[in-house]
Formats: structure tokens, C-alpha cells, sequence
């Protein structure tokens, strides 16, 4: 099933992994097979992502590694439209913790998601649209972009 098939119970809201890559100028590829959290792949030119929404607790932080096939790809989490090395745990569970606070005073909030990446080195990922959160200063050079160490 393609990501341009995936939509919400109403049909007529995208996935919130549809409006992550809509802005990212990559085309949306197959989910992989039977996995939770789903793994979405999307692809264009030399780069080959996979991209996945994880728990805001940290639970799925590893769920790449199995996955992984040498230096030839950079691992990183994307949250309010910025990338990090590791998860920001304490910020992604303290804004999850504060939606639902929001929600059970009446509040119509919507969680924020947490995107866990596998990218090629292929990926120019400094060009897709989200911010460093922390400094990458070990992180390799590719195109003259930097990327994060994995």
C-alpha cells in the first residue's frame, strides 16, 4: 500500500507521516511489512529513507538499529521540525504529558509526533525541512551538508 493511500478514519485527513514527507520533496515508497511502529520508506535521487513514528517515551528509540547496514546511513529523530542524534526524551514525554493534560481539562490539542530516520548517505539531509537541535560537529560531510553521525 502506497503512502498516498494512507488516510485518517474520516478519509479525508492525510496521515501525519503523508504531511511529514509532503514537505520533504521525497517520494513516498511502500510501508515494510508487519512492523509497530509502521515503517514507511520514501526515496529520490541517491537517498533511500526509512521513517517511522515513535513513542514520545523513548520505547521504539532502538528501532532502527536491527536495520542498519554499516556507515553507509545516519540514524536521527525528528521533533517540532528538528533533528537530533538521540531522542529528546524529557521534551517529547513532557509535551505528550501536557496534551493530554490539555485534553482532560477540555482542550482540543493534537500530539505532536516523533519521527525516528534512517537515511543513506545518499541524503542530503540538511536540505529536508527541519533544524539541527543540537550541534553535529563529528557528523561527515556529504555535498558540502552535514549529516548526523549515527
Amino acid at each position: 500500500m502506497s503512502l498516498s493511500g494512507l488516510r485518517g478514519a474520516a478519509g479525508d485527513q492525510p496521515e501525519p507521516i503523508e504531511r511529514f514527507l509532503a514537505g520533504t520533496g521525497l517520494t513516498p515508497g511502500e510501508k515494510l511489512a508487519q512492523t509497530e511502529p509502521a515503517i514507511h520508506r520514501a526515496s529520490g535521487g541517491t537517498c533511500d529513507l526509512l521513517i517511522a513514528q515513535v513513542s514520545p517515551l523513548g520505547w521504539h528509540r532502538h528501532l532502527f538499529e536491527p536495520l542498519r547496514r554499516g556507515e553507509n546511513q545516519v540514524h536521527f529523530f525528528v521533533f517540532r521540525e528538528r533533528a537530533s542524534v538521540h531522542q529528546p526524551v524529557l521534551a517529547t514525554a513532557t509535551a505528550l504529558l501536557v496534551t493530554r493534560l490539555k485534553r482532560y481539562v477540555g482542550f482540543d490539542d493534537v500530539e505532536e509526533p516523533v519521527w525516528s530516520v534512517l537515511a543513506s548517505t545518499g541524503c542530503i539531509v540538511a536540505h529536508l525541512p527541519w533544524s539541527w537541535e543540537e550541534p553535529l560537529s563529528s557528523a561527515p560531510v556529504n555535498d558540502a551538508a552535514a549529516v548526523p553521525a549515527g
